[in-house]
């Protein structure tokens, strides 16, 4: 399977009903120590093209893989999205600018230490010593490669690992079409603010700054939040487009630091986990207008551009 360059049996199929229809045998799998949930978009339109066993056994050997990494127990999230990936977003993952129907695998487990992320996709590389045969996501990884898609990690120590598969949608508008909305929008979105970008991860960070830049901003970068706080006093800055967890200070630290030194500068955090993961976290603002990574371009130019404008306020104090 994972030589073969094309899936033998491939058809399409709504994502959501395989998923609904393979749920018993995911909390099987997971045992009653973790809990699944489901968090599927209600949206039209989520068809795609793929062999729908192999779909099965991939979804299964990530399920199994976060069950290991929760030998304590915790909580795994499947969620599903209809999203537009524009030029450079789509860059980012290896993909052509297009609508895909994203699959987002979330656990609560340890995570992938940094050293080994880029061999998890190798055959027979495993973690588990005995216990695995190192292919389980070498077989994602090619039935990925097979639909035409993507898959995109992101993990932390200690808080757990998200899996991002990105399928084309079947079935799509004219390409044409979509690209003419696409630029009525993004006209509307353009601003020449001041905005620090702020995220460890120099891919991502490169990413938004070149979002930021086509869209008129003038656009500084941190890889951190105390070298975000060491250039606020010298620049005039209008709005901090930061991740959560970084190394040395994270999001909300600096985010606490801002608005106290700097009440009129505009924050908006970004976080690589969907769902509850930093429901424990103090300022429910921030909380609430999370925006999760990785994020289309539209969806960033619209968040920056309604928190420049003050159509996203602070909620009142009950």
């Amino acid at each position: 399977n994972f030589s073969r360059p094309e899936s033998s049996h491939a058809e399409s199929c709504n994502l959501n009903q395989v998923l609904e229809s393979f749920h018993d045998i995911l909390a099987k799998s997971l045992t009653a120590v973790i809990q699944l949930r489901y968090n599927l978009t209600e949206e039209n339109g989520g068809m795609i093209w793929v062999d729908i066993g192999e779909l099965e056994d991939a979804i299964l050997n990530m399920t199994i893989n976060a069950r290991h990494a929760m030998p304590e127990g915790g909580s795994l999230t499947i969620t599903t999205q209809n999203i537009q990936l524009a030029e450079k977003e789509a860059k980012y993952l290896n993909l052509a600018p297009n609508d895909y129907i994203k699959l987002i695998i979330t656990d609560t487990g340890t995570g992938i230490d940094e050293t080994v992320k880029d061999k998890v996709y190798d055959p027979f590389f495993t973690t588990k010593g005995e216990a695995g045969n190192g292919l389980g996501l070498s077989q994602v990884f090619g039935f990925m490669e097979r639909t035409g898609g993507a898959i995109n990690l992101y993990s932390q120590i200690g808080l757990g690992t998200q899996f991002s598969l990105y399928f084309p949608r079947y079935n799509q508008k004219p390409a044409n079409k979509q690209e003419n909305i696409k630029t009525i929008v993004e006209q509307n979105l353009s601003g020449h603010e001041t905005i620090l970008v702020v995220d460890d991860e120099p891919a991502l960070r490169e990413v938004a700054r070149q979002i930021l830049l086509d869209a008129g901003y003038k656009v500084l970068t941190a890889s951190d939040g105390k070298e975000a706080l060491d250039i606020l006093p010298s620049q005039t800055i209008d709005l901090v487009l930061s991740d959560v967890i970084m190394p040395i200070m994270d999001g909300f630290q600096m985010a606490e630091k801002i608005m106290e030194f700097y009440p009129k500068v505009k924050i908006q955090l970004s976080s690589g986990f969907s769902g509850e993961r930093h429901s424990i976290l103090k300022n429910s603002e921030l909380n609430d207008n999370m925006l999760y990574k990785p994020y289309e371009s539209n969806e960033l130019l619209t968040r920056i551009r309604l928190l420049l404008d003050g159509h996203i306020m602070p909620k009142s104090e009950h």
